[in-house]
């Protein structure tokens, strides 16, 4: 053996361990952010998972802690149904002719002000809010002197 090195083969392994490199440096961003997203992800979505969790269940405080018990949408029912319609404060009466002449006047404010909106040259967000609050503007005014 002597101690001649080819220069083909060399120049090949250069080639070679050139293109691991320039791999390795295009994946090496990914690989340093990597950790730090998945850190990321973990403090944002485990919250999510409990909370989702805890609220699919019947929470209840014993002497030794919390004991939870799946009840599956049974909570959510109860969010919508309520379960005490006597003293439930969202409850609505009867509408009375005063009631209804008061919601209607509000309702036809609000439609004058989109129509105003629709028709005017001042076809913007920023428009639309100031035309529609008006008219609630000056009913609250309204309201507020008459009482």
């Amino acid at each position: 053996m002597s101690g001649y090195v080819s220069t083909r083969g060399f120049r090949r392994a250069a080639s070679i361990w050139r293109l691991i490199g320039a791999r390795l440096d295009h994946l090496a961003g990914g690989v340093f952010i990597l950790p730090a997203v998945v850190v990321i992800l973990g403090f944002s979505i485990f919250p999510l998972v409990a909370s989702l969790y805890v609220s699919l269940s019947r929470l209840s405080f014993s002497e030794g802690g919390v004991d939870l018990k799946f009840v599956g949408l049974d909570n959510y029912a109860k969010l919508v149904t309520g379960i005490d319609h006597v003293h439930f404060l969202g409850l609505a009466g009867p509408l009375t002719p005063v009631g209804f002449v008061v919601l209607a006047a509000g309702y036809g404010l609000l439609a004058f002000a989109l129509y105003r909106y629709v028709r005017g040259h001042n076809r913007t967000a920023g428009g639309l809010v100031c035309d529609a609050h008006g008219p609630i503007g000056l009913s609250r005014l309204l309201d507020t002197c008459w009482t």
